[in-house]
C-alpha cells in the first residue's frame, strides 16, 4: 500500500516538474517567433518603401518624356498644318484674276458699274447669242463703243461656276481699243513672270522657316532621345539597388534570427549548463 503511494507521489513530482518545463519552452517559442516576425516585418517594410520610391522616380521620368513627345507632337502637328496650309495657297497665288484688276482700273477712270442678273436682264442687254456664250467663259471680255466712252463686261463667277450674272463697267473717255490695250496687258506673259517671281520669294522665306522648324523638331527629338537613354540607365541603377537591398535585406534577417536565438536561447542554455556543472563540483553557484 505504501509503494503505490510512494508511486502516486513519485508521478506527481514528475509531473510537477514537466510543467514548468513545457511552460519554458512555450514562452521561448513564443519569443523566438515574435522576434522573427518582427525582424521579417522590419525588413519587407524597408523594401516596400524602396520600391515605392524607386517606381515613383521612373514613373516621373516616364511622365517627362510622355511630356516632351506630346509638345513635339503638338508643335509638329501645327508646323505641319501650316506648310500644308502655303502648299494650297499656291495656285491662289499664281492664279491671274483679270476681272478684278480691270475693274480696279475701270473704277480709277470713274467707270460706272452695272450688274445684269438673271437670264431675261442678260438677254434683254446683250442680243447676240455669241456675246451671251462668250459672258459664260471666265476671263472672257466684250468691249462696245458707248457714247463718250467704252463699256467693258464680263461675267460673274462664285466658286468657280457661272452665277447667271453680268457685270457691265462703262468708262467715259476710253476708246474701245484703249480698254482691249489694258486687257492685254493684263494677261501679258510679263505679268505672270512677275507673279511668279513673287511666289518663289515667299516659297524660299517658307523653306526657310521649314528647316528653321525641321531643325527645332531634331533638337526635340535629340531632347527625348537623351531622357530615353537617361531612364534606361536609371532602371538598370534602380534594378541593381533592388538586388542590393534584398540581399542586405536577407542578411539582416538572419543576422538578427541569429542574434535573437542567441539572447533568447543560446545564452540561457549556456548559463544553466554552467550552474549544473557547478552544482555536480558541489560548487556555489547562483540558478539563472
Amino acid at each position: 500500500m505504501s509503494d503505490i503511494v510512494f508511486e502516486q507521489q513519485h508521478i506527481g513530482s514528475e509531473t510537477e516538474q514537466r510543467a514548468p518545463s513545457s511552460g519554458l519552452g512555450s514562452r521561448i517559442s513564443t519569443k523566438l517567433v515574435l522576434s522573427a516576425a518582427v525582424m521579417t516585418a522590419l525588413v519587407f517594410a524597408g523594401l516596400l518603401v524602396a520600391i515605392y520610391i524607386i517606381v515613383s522616380m521612373v514613373a516621373e521620368r516616364e511622365d517627362q518624356r510622355a511630356a516632351l513627345l506630346r509638345a513635339m507632337n503638338q508643335d509638329l502637328r501645327a508646323q505641319v498644318m501650316t506648310l500644308q496650309q502655303s502648299y494650297f495657297e499656291i495656285p491662289k497665288r499664281l492664279e491671274v484674276n483679270p476681272s478684278a484688276e480691270l475693274k480696279n482700273w475701270a473704277v480709277e477712270n470713274g467707270a460706272a458699274e452695272t450688274v445684269h442678273s438673271g437670264r431675261d436682264a442678260i438677254v434683254a442687254r446683250y442680243k447676240k447669242r455669241g456675246q451671251r456664250r462668250d459672258l459664260q467663259k471666265a476671263a472672257n471680255f466684250i468691249v462696245e463703243d458707248v457714247d463718250g466712252g467704252a463699256a467693258i463686261s464680263f461675267g460673274v463667277f462664285e466658286g468657280g461656276e457661272y452665277a447667271d450674272a453680268v457685270t457691265e463697267l462703262t468708262i467715259p473717255g476710253v476708246t474701245a481699243d484703249a480698254a482691249n490695250r489694258k486687257i492685254a496687258d493684263l494677261f501679258n506673259t510679263a505679268s505672270l513672270e512677275q507673279r511668279l517671281a513673287i511666289v518663289k520669294g515667299e516659297l524660299v522665306d517658307e523653306a526657310l522657316a521649314a528647316e528653321q522648324v525641321r531643325n527645332a523638331i531634331v533638337q526635340e527629338n535629340e531632347k527625348i532621345l537623351a531622357k530615353e537613354s537617361e531612364l534606361n540607365v536609371f532602371e538598370s541603377q534602380a534594378r541593381a539597388l533592388l538586388a542590393i537591398l534584398a540581399g542586405v535585406g536577407t542578411l539582416l534577417a538572419i543576422a538578427a534570427a541569429y542574434a535573437s536565438s542567441r539572447i533568447i536561447v543560446t545564452r540561457p542554455l549556456e548559463r544553466v549548463t554552467q550552474a549544473i556543472r557547478a552544482v555536480a563540483s558541489i560548487e556555489q553557484v547562483t540558478v539563472p
